[in-house]
C-alpha cells in the first residue's frame, strides 16, 4: 500500500488549516468584512489592528481580539492568510470598537474643530 500525503487545498473545505482541526460546517463565522462592518471600518483597518496588538503595538495593552482560527494560504502553508472569528464573540468585537474608535487608526482621524487649525 503506497502512503499518501494530503497538502493544504486536499483537505475538506469544513478544516481550519492551522489546527487541522475540524469546523462544524454549520458554525457562523465573521470574516474579516464581517468584522470590518460591525466597526464601522475598512477590512485593512482590522488588519492594522490585529497587528497592533502585538506586544509592544499602539493596542497591546487593549488587544483586538485574536481570531478563533484562520482559513486559506498557500499550498504548504499552516499560517492561513483568512482570520475568522466565531460570531458568538460579536458583542466582544463591538466592544472593542467602542472603547478604541478615537484612537488613531480605528474609524479615522478625528475631526477638526470648527473654524480652526
Amino acid at each position: 500500500m503506497e502512503a499518501t500525503s494530503l497538502g493544504l487545498y486536499d483537505l475538506a473545505d469544513n478544516v481550519d488549516r492551522v489546527s487541522g482541526c475540524a469546523v462544524p460546517a454549520d458554525l457562523p463565522m465573521l470574516l474579516m468584512a464581517d468584522v470590518a462592518r460591525l466597526g464601522g471600518v475598512k477590512p485593512e483597518t482590522v488588519s492594522k489592528a490585529l497587528q497592533r496588538s502585538k506586544p509592544g503595538g499602539r493596542y497591546a495593552g487593549d488587544p483586538f481580539p485574536e481570531p478563533d482560527g484562520r482559513i486559506g494560504g498557500r499550498e504548504g502553508s499552516l499560517s492561513g492568510s483568512r482570520p475568522w472569528w466565531s460570531a458568538e464573540r460579536r458583542d466582544l468585537i463591538e466592544a472593542w470598537f467602542a472603547r478604541n474608535q478615537d484612537r488613531s487608526g480605528v474609524g479615522g482621524r478625528p475631526p477638526k474643530p470648527a473654524g480652526g487649525k
